[in-house]
Parts: structure tokens; C-alpha cells; sequence
């Protein structure tokens, strides 16, 4: 329920994390993210207005009165992420499950989140890539009769973005 003018914070600026900002922007709203190495001028690319190097700044320490947290990470940062939320605000995880006595605590929301596709979901996630308003991170394309060197590519860590598959 991202609304233009709100502020939401998107903890990992990797893969989902990339798609998410440009589709808060798509929406107008304000981003800041997390990032390090080459995946910080990658974020700004993507459209974020606030990037944290996380292994030089706290991200708690700089973020306030965000309307929205949509963690990719986990871990213990799904619960920290929470203090840069004001009342009313809403965090969702698709890593952590919430701590929902800090949530309560705060006034805000936070929940664990399901990916649920539906047709309707992909044509509108398709309609955004063919505008350009959003273009996907990838690294390589492997013809289909290599689909066994792309997932040893993916296991390996060896491709930068996401890996695809050409089908012709």
C-alpha cells in the first residue's frame, strides 16, 4: 500500500531488493537502501535517494519516521529495521519472521511475507519491465541446453545479478 511521498526503507539493494526500489519510484515514493562495494553506485543507478554503506554506517542510526520497511535480508536487522518505522508504519520481511512484542511496543506493523503469484500479479510486474520502469538485474544468459552450468554459475556466486535461462 505504498503511496507517492512516503518514505520506505529497503533493507538489501541486491536482486529483490533492486526491483523493490525501482518500483517504489515507479510509485513516487522516497528510498533509501543498503548496500556495499559496487552495489552502492548499483542502488543509486536503480533510483534509490539514500544509500548506506552498511559495513560503514548503522543503518538505525541514520534512518527515522519511514513509513515502510520491506526487508530482503533477516536476521536480527528485521527487528533493528523496526525503529526507523514511525507510529503506524509497516515492515514486512521476506527473510525474518516479526518480532511482534517490538512491533506492538513501537506502533507499527511487521509481518512475514508470502509471495502469493497470480496471473494479474505477473502482468502488471511484466507491464512495469516492458516500460522500463523497471529493468531487471542480470548477470548472464545461459541458451537452455546449459540450464546445468547456470545453476552451478548461481551455486558458485560467480554471476553478478540474476542469471536466465533463453528459452530461444
Amino acid at each position: 500500500n505504498l503511496q507517492s511521498g512516503q518514505k520506505i526503507f529497503i533493507h538489501g539493494a541486491g536482486g529483490i531488493g533492486s526491483v523493490a526500489i525501482q518500483i517504489a519510484k515507479n510509485l513516487g515514493a522516497y528510498v533509501a537502501t543498503t548496500a556495499t562495494g559496487e552495489g552502492l553506485k548499483t542502488a543509486k543507478e536503480f533510483g534509490a535517494d539514500e544509500v548506506i554503506d552498511y559495513k560503514v554506517q548503522d543503518f538505525a542510526e541514520v534512518l527515522r519516521d519511514y513509513d515502510a520497511v520491506f526487508d530482503t535480508v533477516g536476521r536480527d536487522d528485521f527487528t533493528k529495521s523496526l525503529g526507523v518505522l514511525k507510529r503506524g508504519g509497516a515492515a514486512v520481511s521476506m527473510a525474518a519472521q516479526p518480532d511482534e512484542k517490538k512491533a506492538n511496543e513501537l506502533g507499527v506493523s511487521a509481518v512475514h511475507q508470502f509471495t502469493k503469484v497470480t496471473t494479474e500479479k505477473l502482468d502488471k510486474l511484466r507491464e512495469l519491465v516492458e516500460s522500463d520502469a523497471v529493468k531487471p538485474q542480470v548477470g548472464k544468459i545461459f541458451p537452455l541446453d546449459q540450464a546445468r552450468e547456470a545453476f552451478e554459475a548461481r551455486e558458485s556466486g560467480s554471476v553478478q545479478g540474476k542469471i536466465a535461462l533463453k528459452i530461444r
